[in-house]
């Protein structure tokens, strides 16, 4: 006979009660597999929160035995069940670093790169942006300590990209900023030198003109490359536009140099906030 979700959670719940010192592995397991059939239950008639709730408790049986892998995998569930309810967002954050820890505690390091990643993009399609950015944190500090270079710079774009695009221009300059110092210390200069102007082109889309001049002084010490490049010379100019208030001329002037060094879309935006903004104060 097929039991409902509810008749799976409260007998698992009854096995927990049931639970003396004998053979205790196997009740906490068999309370536990219970717990999941529940959430698994809940899941499919789409009651997340009761579903959630299940894969939690079934988090809580592997735990008090130290089945750490177990733990990952439910914890992991409740994470994904969580986060579809209105008031999940916390629960599911738990759930997800619950999942993470034991999987790093394993040094099971491709499932926990595998579940930072799909957190990350989990809270980004859920426009919960902060904890979209700790996860892809999570995953790019993974990479550059496995020296995954371009895993890692991929991650850290991902960062800025979602930075600016909610135009949280002095935390997306600031990002931007450390990929150009890491990179100008690491022997990578030219490297850098794409990060250096959307770090520049960051503050000028507070916009703060004085901000940016200053960093692009700081970057002729920082970067032996930066000062006769063409990425310095083209923020110089972009500038001259600003300061003549010759605003129509700046997403011309700026798509054709993101064009010219074939950037992504991203590069675009932000010369479109520019733009925007000073033709907006006027």
């Amino acid at each position: 006979m097929t039991l409902s979700p509810g008749d799976y959670y409260a007998e698992a719940e009854k096995r927990m009660r049931d639970i003396s010192t004998d053979n205790i592995d196997k009740k906490y397991c068999d309370a536990a597999e219970l717990f999941n059939k529940a959430g698994n239950s809940f899941s499919k008639v789409r009651n997340f929160t009761r579903a959630g709730d299940s894969f939690r408790r079934a988090v809580d049986c592997m735990l008090h035995i130290g089945k750490f892998e177990k733990v990952a995998v439910y914890a992991a569930d409740a994470g994904r069940n969580y986060i579809k309810t209105a008031d999940g967002e916390e629960k599911s954050f738990e759930a997800f670093n619950i999942a993470l820890k034991a999987y790093n505690d394993m040094n099971k390091n491709v499932l926990a790169d595998k579940l930072a990643n799909e957190a990350a993009k989990i809270y980004e399609q859920s426009k919960k942006y902060d904890k979209a950015i700790f996860y892809h944190q999570q995953f790019a500090k993974s990479n550059k300590e496995q020296s995954k270079t371009q895993e890692y710079l991929r991650e850290r774009k991902t960062i800025c990209n979602i930075l600016t695009s909610i135009k949280r221009w002095n935390e997306a300059s600031c990002e931007y900023n450390e990929l150009f110092i890491e990179l100008s210390n690491d022997d990578l200069e030219k490297n850098a030198l794409e990060y250096g102007v959307r770090s520049v082109l960051c503050l000028l889309a507070k916009p703060d003109i004085s901000a940016s001049r200053s960093l692009m002084d700081k970057y002729n010490s920082l970067n032996k490359s930066w000062e006769k490049s063409k990425e310095s010379n083209f923020l110089n100019e972009l500038i001259m536009l600003i300061v003549a208030k010759h605003y129509s001329c700046i997403s011309t002037k700026g798509n054709d140099f993101g064009e010219e060094h074939g950037y992504d879309a991203s590069f675009g935006k932000i010369i479109s906030a520019i733009s925007d903004a000073y033709l907006d104060n006027k």
